[in-house]
Parts: structure tokens; C-alpha cells; sequence
């Protein structure tokens, strides 16, 4: 199974944004061997479909378009603001971190 984290920067020991549109970085990494499969900064909607991605780990989401596009793809979204991607990825895996179910409106970070 293949995943999506949106992170600052290219890296595995990356911060998740405390919200999704403020990520610079999307990377894809096989969840059962960690492999880092690419990182890109662009076209993101079509990397997760590409990649078959069955989540995305990232911030809060305030943009409506991308959310519904994100959703429409049968793309689960956790919310992992402020964890390094690693440890995000584990706690996904273990069924520890929330749902993003909704936008929000709050466009401030804690």
C-alpha cells in the first residue's frame, strides 16, 4: 500500500505543515517496506492517483476544490500537523491519528 504526506521539504525527517495548501513537497513512500518511492512539488491530486494512494497525511485543508478532488479519489486524509513524517506514517499505521472529514475554517495554526 502506497502513501502521501504532504511535508515542507524533501525529506522523510520532514515537518507536516500545519496546513496542507502551506506543504511545498508531496512524498509517496510504500507503507510496508518505508521506501521512499518519489517526492514532487506539483500535480499532487494526480501523483496520489498515479501511486494509488490509499491515504495523505497532512495539516489542516482549507482549500474546497482540492479537498473535494482529494475525496472524490477514494483518498482517506489524516491529520498529522506538525509531526515528522516518519513518525506520522507509524501512527497512521497504527490507527492513531484523525480523520479530516470536514475544511476548516480557521485558517489560523496553532
Amino acid at each position: 500500500m502506497n502513501a502521501a504526506i504532504a511535508v515542507d521539504e524533501p525529506a522523510i525527517s520532514a515537518i507536516i505543515p500545519c496546513v496542507f495548501e502551506k506543504s511545498k513537497w508531496l512524498l509517496i513512500v510504500d507503507t510496508e517496506t518505508q521506501e521512499i518511492l518519489r517526492f514532487t512539488s506539483d500535480k499532487w491530486v494526480d501523483a496520489m492517483v498515479s501511486a494509488e494512494c490509499e491515504f495523505l497525511l497532512c495539516g489542516e485543508m482549507h482549500d474546497k476544490a482540492l479537498f473535494e478532488a482529494i475525496a472524490e479519489k477514494g483518498i482517506t486524509r489524516y491529520l498529522a500537523e506538525g509531526m515528522i513524517a516518519s513518525t506520522a506514517l507509524r501512527y497512521a499505521l497504527n490507527y492513531k491519528l484523525p480523520l479530516i472529514r470536514n475544511l476548516t475554517v480557521d485558517v489560523s495554526c496553532r
